[in-house]
């Protein structure tokens, strides 16, 4: 069975690409994102320290757990 596509709002589209992907396209495309801009924590990898275009997507907030992601995700989709 295949999985279905997503297509990430304007704000989300602007870390992963734009057009229908799967979820895990987009997990993917958001690690690759924090990883090249090391938004990791130093000393807990589990927290993201947002940049401000990331931000946006978790509104506002400092820091967020990687299992924050998928309702980030969820709330980020165009219907």
């Amino acid at each position: 069975m295949q999985e279905a596509l997503v297509t990430p709002n304007d704000a989300l589209a602007e870390i992963v690409g734009k057009g229908p992907m799967t979820r895990a396209a987009l997990v993917s495309g958001i690690q690759v994102y924090v990883k090249e801009n090391g938004l990791k924590d130093k000393k807990n990898s589990r927290i993201i320290r947002p940049d401000e275009k990331l931000g946006r997507l978790f509104a506002g907030k400092k820091q967020v757990s990687i299992f924050e992601l998928s309702s980030m995700i969820e709330n980020n989709l165009k219907r």
